[in-house]
């Protein structure tokens, strides 16, 4: 007895344990006075003491540990004699014995108590569900899952929920397929990233065979985008491949954009050719709107893939010229296309003198003219009418240069005008 109670920690724990299978309640009793008042005590050798000691007498173990606090005895007994201790704690009715004998069902016996759940007092349905749901990443979570659903306890599911991602990613997105109507955590646009948010490159596989499991439409193409996401963070190369292989499209240029996307600080050209490479496939359609339907729902992309836009707009801050240049091999007419316009209302105001030097180097009218559209809006926002007007004056059709709100000095109207070239009307008016 004395070289047990030398040791401590781990190898108390092992020799105890074997000591205690052929301990009788004496010498058990022996032991817990030597050892209730070591500095080295710790929970799990004390539930090792009462789980012998109730089984061989659980109200001398009670008695033995008063008037100290008896929770370890409520808790071993109720360890490996779930009916026993209940029935006893609840005769005893103090709240410490009902709760601490709750609690351990939780831990060692959860179905047991949830078969018999409905026969509880209702206090201690409410500690059963505290520690049910404290204890969740250990329980067998269909158990679990099974009686939130019966019972409508939303915090059980959500808890259990979470602990099956946790474990298993792929079994969680199984089970919410199997149970519609519980996206507890927000819609079904939420499910994808709430269930794979965390998920790592070690289950691209799982991801792939989950996706292929699923009907057409959005969330089959969430499950298939969270996968090229997590790809592209592990393998930029391997992405790039998978992208430059997609079939479809708008599917490839959206995908080609993430990695461009993500390659811009470390390689810009590179960048810049991806964005060529998506603009010759697209063929002049890149802003085409597209409607997709699919069974139960359909999804419509207006002025082509969405990360197409993010790609050149970053790829704007860089060289916005260049930017613009590959982005007309995409697009059908400039004039009618907002892909276009927003790319150069950025430049323009950000550098409209430089917008305008490149705007100078486009021979043709297909540019040139929705352009000078732009710069003169940007020049006559910035009161440079004179600019404005000598833009205008060279491109036919551009319209009004003056617009209300705009005010400048009748002096300053004509200052310009007598710096200027334009010809006079009949009876000497410009």
């Amino acid at each position: 007895m004395d070289s047990l109670l030398a040791l401590d920690g781990a190898e108390l724990y092992v020799r105890f344990a074997v000591w205690l299978c052929g301990a009788d309640e004496a010498s058990v009793a022996e032991f817990w006075d030597g050892y209730r008042s070591s500095n080295a005590r710790d929970y799990e050798t004390s539930l090792l003491v009462f789980l012998r000691w109730t089984m061989l007498d659980a109200d001398a173990a009670l008695t033995a540990v008063a008037p100290d606090d008896p929770h370890e005895v409520w808790r071993a007994w109720a360890a490996h004699d779930p009916e026993g201790a209940l029935a006893a704690a609840i005769r005893d009715g103090r709240n410490e014995a009902r709760t601490s004998v709750v609690a351990s069902l939780a831990v060692f016996h959860p179905g047991w108590l949830l078969d018999r759940f409905q026969n509880l007092p209702e206090d201690l349905q409410a500690a059963a569900r505290l520690y049910l749901n404290a204890h969740a990443e250990h329980t067998d979570p269909d158990l679990l899952l099974s009686f939130a659903k019966t019972t409508g306890d939303r915090q059980m599911m959500s808890a259990t929920f979470q602990s099956l991602i946790a474990k298993d990613p792929v079994d969680a997105w199984t089970w919410l397929q199997q149970n519609p109507g519980y996206l507890f955590f927000g819609g079904s646009s939420d499910a994808v990233n709430f269930v794979f948010g965390n998920v790592g490159p070690s289950r691209l596989r799982d991801l792939e065979r989950v996706a292929s499991s699923m009907p057409a439409g959005e969330l089959r193409r969430q499950v298939e985008n969270k996968r090229f996401e997590i790809l592209l963070a592990s393998d930029p190369d391997a992405a790039l491949t998978e992208a430059e292989a997609t079939e479809v499209p708008i599917l490839a240029a959206d995908r080609l954009s993430l990695v461009g996307i993500s390659l811009l600080t470390k390689d810009p050209e590179k960048s810049f050719g991806i964005a060529e490479t998506i603009c010759s496939r697209m063929n002049g359609s890149l802003e085409e709107n597209v409607r997709v339907v699919y069974p139960g729902g359909d999804l419509n992309l207006y002025g082509g893939p969405h990360e197409v836009y993010r790609l050149f707009s970053n790829l704007a801050t860089v060289d916005p010229g260049r930017a613009i240049d590959i982005a007309l091999q995409g697009i059908g007419d400039p004039a009618k296309s907002s892909f276009f316009s927003s790319l150069a209302r950025t430049w323009a105001d950000q550098d409209v003198d430089a917008f305008g030097r490149w705007i100078e180097q486009q021979a043709k009218p297909r540019a040139r003219t929705p352009a000078t559209r732009v710069i003169v809006s940007e020049l006559r926002k910035s009161n440079r009418f004179g600019e404005a007007i000598e833009w205008a004056a060279r491109t036919p059709g551009i319209g009004a240069i003056y617009q209300p709100g705009h005010e400048i000095s009748p002096a300053d109207a004509e200052a310009w005008l007598e710096s200027t070239d334009l010809p006079l009307k009949e009876g000497g008016d410009r």
